[in-house]
């Protein structure tokens, strides 16, 4: 039996029947779904937050956004593994240059599109099992305190704020002064668990009472700020 997840694809191309067509070749391949399919960059965005895809098929010239300023807005919120697809060469060495998987030039054949889909499926899975294996988030966090060395359950945080060159961790109606930043923090914390929702601030998910474009609450009565990338992840955790 079969128990690999499906591939997760999405697809932006302007040119009505190249997408329809790429929708329906990709969509033939067993283990693969189409998540979404859209004609401009605007259109993606948003959605590609919500969905998160595995890979993503990518024109190049299209209004609004083009390909690459597509990936940019995406860069702080997800990032899939990309294949361009485009009628023009010129865009090959920028496209690699943004760490592309793969770059196909209209009019491809149906074997050149099996045979690319393929190999990047290989490579999401290879990094899946990879994540799986070295996906161990802490229990626990240390703080030097005036009474000493004291350990914090990672499940009675309520919030973690940056604060000059530490870190803020509310737990317990108590608050600890980390050295650790906030980028090493939020890579060790469950994110099933926890969500960042700004530069300045992590928090658990499960006391988040609402939020708006620019602003968190808790059930504790505390408010944070939402970046615009912020808001994509607690769409993404609290929306699904």
């Amino acid at each position: 039996m079969n128990s690999r997840k499906p591939l997760k694809v999405c697809i932006i191309d302007d040119e009505p029947l190249a997408r329809e067509g790429l929708c329906w070749l990709v969509g033939q391949e067993p283990d693969v779904e189409v998540h979404g399919s859209f004609a401009t960059g605007n259109e993606a965005v948003d959605q590609l937050r919500l969905f998160r895809p595995d890979l993503l098929f990518l024109d190049v010239q299209m209004p609004q956004l083009n390909g690459f300023e597509v990936l940019r807005e995406l860069v702080e919120v997800h990032q899939p593994v990309v294949i361009f697809v485009t009628a023009h060469e010129m865009y090959s060495l920028q496209a690699f240059r943004v760490k592309a998987f793969d770059y196909l030039l209209k009019p491809f054949s149906d074997d050149d599109l099996r045979t690319t889909l393929n190999r990047a499926r290989q490579y999401v899975q290879g990094l899946q099992a990879l994540r799986e294996k070295s996906e161990t988030f802490l229990t626990t966090l240390v703080a030097k305190t005036k009474r000493g060395t004291e350990q914090i359950p990672v499940c009675q945080i309520e919030s973690i704020t940056s604060y000059d060159y530490y870190t803020c961790v509310v737990a317990g109606s108590q608050k600890y002064l980390l050295r650790q930043s906030m980028n090493e923090l939020e890579k060790q914390l469950n994110p099933s668990e926890f969500v960042r929702i700004h530069r300045t601030a992590i928090v658990p998910i499960r006391l988040i009472q609402s939020f708006t474009s620019d602003q968190a609450a808790t059930f504790s009565g505390a408010c944070f700020p939402v970046s615009r990338a912020g808001l994509a992840r607690l769409k993404a955790r609290l929306l699904r």
